[in-house]
Parts: structure tokens; sequence; C-alpha cells
């Protein structure tokens, strides 16, 4: 698959639209519509649906944008959790394994991030003459899930939280944010008990 490209909103060709959205979905692996009437092909946004492992889903037919803050709330929400011992199994999965743990769909087919393991799936389907169904549901790019770590990344280090990589685990992160929960999470109790002995004293 092509690098990921920010496109304007439509291209004119002096060919047809259909051959507009063809040349776009292979030089690009652009997604959009054909209009034949202006002669214009409109680009439509990617979308996406991810799960963590198989069960747990962060969201379906979202933007890439959509997709970063859905994924940073969860990781919060995740290790929030761990930090009071209610994690749930798709935590520590997200934490284990980061991005290695998410199920991604764009546009309906699966992004693969391992070349030896999609290899290993296209050969099996050639064997089985499944080939073509195959490719048609999923999709080999690596740099998409390059992208998706270096953008988590970045948002999470404008908050104050940097990491050096989030593709293979989450560890340094999570510890990080429990590490403040559990700071409010004290800081909270000690407001709640200053202000009962201050109420005790109001009523003596």
């Amino acid at each position: 698959m092509a690098k990921s490209i920010a496109p304007p909103l439509s291209w004119h060709y002096p060919k047809s639209a259909a051959s507009s959205a063809a040349f776009a979905s292979r030089s690009f692996g652009i997604v959009g519509t054909a209009d034949p009437r202006y002669n214009v092909f409109v680009v439509c946004p990617d979308r996406y649906s991810v799960w963590v492992g198989e069960a747990c889903c962060i969201g379906i037919d979202i933007p890439y944008e959509t997709l970063l803050i859905r994924l940073m709330e969860f990781t919060m929400r995740a290790a929030i959790a761990k930090s009071a011992d209610e994690s749930d199994w798709e935590h520590e999965l997200l934490r284990k394994h980061g991005v290695g743990a998410l199920h991604v769909f764009r546009n309906g087919k699966a992004v693969w991030d391992s070349v030896s393991i999609f290899n290993d799936e296209l050969d099996e389907a050639r064997r089985e003459g499944a080939a073509e169904p195959f490719q048609a549901q999923n999709e080999l790019d690596p740099e998409f899930y390059a992208r998706l770590d270096r953008d988590l990344r970045a948002r999470w280090g404008r908050l104050g939280y940097p990491a050096e990589t989030l593709r293979s685990d989450m560890k340094v992160l999570f510890s990080e944010l429990e590490h403040d929960a559990k700071q409010r999470t004290a800081d909270a109790r000690g407001c709640l008990f200053a202000d009962f002995v201050r109420a005790l004293q109001e009523l003596s």
C-alpha cells in the first residue's frame, strides 16, 4: 500500500470520472466516488473500525482523528482501572502489547502489520483457491501502524507523557498514568477527610 497522503476534497482530471477513480485507487490507495455528471472524482476520507483483541470495540466506521481520540480515552480508562485493581483482560492486552493488540479495519478491509504473517496467510489462501477473496478483505500496511504509533506518541507527549514507542507495549505509559491516577485519588481522599473534620468541628 502507498503511504498515507492528505489529498484535497476533490481532484479534477481531463479523463472520465471513472478513470479518475481507478487512477487514484491504483496509485494512492484512495477511496472515493466517481461522479460522471461533472467529470470529477470526490475523495472520501478513510474510515476505521478498531477492536482491542477480538471482542472489545473501540469504534466503528470513524475517521482517523476520532480513532486517535478513542484509543487515548480507552488507554486512560484502562490505566485508571488498573490503578484500582479493576482491570479487564482487554486493558492488560493493550498494556502488554500496545498498538500490536489492535485489530484495525480500514474501509472494510483488515489492515495487517506483519509482512511474514500476512504472506503466510495469503499463501494458504492461494493453496485453498481463495486468494482473491482474501485480498479483497485484507491489506498489508505496516506504515499505517508506524504512523499510528507516531501520532499517539505525539499526542501523549503534548499531555506530558512522552514515550519512545507504543508499538509493542504500553507498560511505561500505563505506569505513569497509574501513578497520576493514584496520586489524584489520594488527594481527593485527603480533601474529603479534611472537609469531614471541618464539618465535625462546626457541629461542636
